[in-house]
């Protein structure tokens, strides 16, 4: 009995993961009771789908993006969400459209869409390198004056 006295929350320890993932489960509630009152609240919507994937929720984070992509259809970075929400939930043809119409629509961040360990199952298929090489036809000054074959060889090497 005097043990539980002396007993206070201090007294436990979690593991870091589990730290991290209440910590996330915690930041979750708060955003999601925030959107009760206002469900089309585009950057709150954004944290919360990021939530989800980070805590592997990824069902859910598909529905955020979905949302999104509705919210405001011409924003490339919601299509980018989109495709890949869809890429780890292996819906891979839906996700090549998702992520067509991100760089179509203005995505142009070469790096990311080549590190972006979300898109790693889309980066075994040839479509893959169409996209690469629409982002670069699309926004070849954003990439300076390489040559397709000097940026994809980059892209190749990445994969490695």
């Amino acid at each position: 009995m005097n043990a539980l006295r002396n007993w206070t929350w201090k007294n436990l320890s979690f593991d870091q993961h589990i730290q991290e993932s209440l910590g996330l489960e915690f930041e979750l509630n708060l955003y999601t009771s925030s959107l009760e009152h206002n469900p089309d609240d585009v950057s709150v919507l954004l944290e919360v789908g990021n939530l989800y994937t980070r805590l592997g929720r990824f069902q859910e984070g598909l529905a955020i993006d979905e949302k999104l992509v509705k919210i405001k259809p011409e924003e490339p970075v919601f299509h980018y969400n989109l495709a890949c929400s869809l890429a780890l939930l292996e819906a891979i043809e839906p996700a090549f459209v998702a992520l067509k119409t991100a760089v179509q629509l203005g995505y142009n961040n070469l790096e990311h869409l080549q590190k972006d360990k979300d898109l790693k199952m889309l980066r075994q298929d040839p479509r893959f390198s169409d996209i690469l090489k629409l982002l670069i036809h699309t926004h070849r000054e954003r990439v300076g004056r390489k040559s397709e074959e000097e940026i994809l060889e980059q892209e190749l090497d990445f994969q490695d």
